[in-house]
């Protein structure tokens, strides 16, 4: 992937160029991963139809476009400063939780992201490389799950507390009635037992 991008961008690709664009945007265009190929100053130079769906715009709403002419700019700074500290390492950064919010809708998006430096045949980064894979399904489901472990918990730390309201009432019955207690006294020991139950 990394040797057709350089090649794609690099100044003297050649009289095989075309073919290798036609190549390019026929294996990147029908991919369910979003890509984004960014220059040295956040420049969008291509980006995919599955980014370009994510974000709720047309590919040429973005190509050719700096990230402060889409996003708002505390995100698009968010996106520079990400991108340079590739670009400053020569390092990818990978398998990154995101919480993206769509400019068009404002809905939240959460991607698994990675990006990595696009070199040219001298091996000098002229930018990056952005990839994303939409797991805001999963993000949620887990994020049920845990709604659904807490609410068990909470039923099951009730059930708890009846359980031990009712261990105590009918030992103090059995005792009670040991004794011959009367009615009233019965009612007393359930009420204490009651209390008991309830500051555990």
């Amino acid at each position: 992937m990394l040797s057709l991008l350089s090649n794609l961008f690099r100044q003297d690709s050649g009289p095989e160029l075309r073919q290798q664009v036609e190549l390019f945007e026929s294996i990147f265009g029908a991919m369910p991963v979003m890509i984004w190929v960014k220059d040295t100053q956040n420049n969008t130079l291509y980006i995919n139809p599955a980014a370009a769906a994510l974000e709720g715009v047309p590919v040429e709403h973005v190509v050719g476009k700096n990230a402060r002419d889409v996003y708002p700019p505390e995100v698009a700074e968010a996106f520079y400063k990400d991108d340079q500290e590739v670009i400053r390492s020569g390092k990818p950064k990978l398998n990154i939780l995101d919480r993206h919010v769509v400019p068009a809708t404002q809905e939240v998006a959460w991607l698994l992201t990675g990006k990595v430096p696009l070199r040219d045949k001298r091996e000098k980064i002229i930018g990056v490389v952005a990839f994303a894979v939409d797991v805001t399904e999963q993000k949620n489901s887990e994020a049920k799950l845990q709604e659904t472990s807490e609410q068990f918990q909470a039923q099951n730390n009730e059930l708890r507390r009846m359980q031990a309201f009712l261990d105590s009432t009918l030992d103090q019955l059995e005792n009670a009635v040991l004794r011959g207690a009367t009615s009233g006294e019965l009612m007393r020991y359930i009420n204490q037992a009651r209390e008991t139950a309830l500051r555990e």
